[in-house]
């Protein structure tokens, strides 16, 4: 498998766990630590919020770009 077909693969599975659309959750995930915001949503994964870390530094998100639901 080449390096472009893993990468996609793993941006695809990554962008399957980001919460970029949930608001309420990015709110928080700009505003507080990642321990802090793990304990908060003790149902959400390290993976999940590391996969939307990678969505926000890759895209330049800001918490004001995030659509209020």
């Amino acid at each position: 498998m080449s390096e472009d077909v893993k990468f996609l693969s793993e941006w695809e599975r990554m962008s399957r766990l980001a919460f970029t659309s949930d608001y309420e959750k990015m709110r928080d995930f700009f505003q507080i630590t990642k321990e802090d915001f793990l304990k908060s949503y003790s149902y959400m994964t390290e993976q999940e919020y590391d996969a939307t870390s990678l969505f926000v530094q890759r895209y330049g998100l800001r918490l004001e770009d995030m659509p209020i639901a």
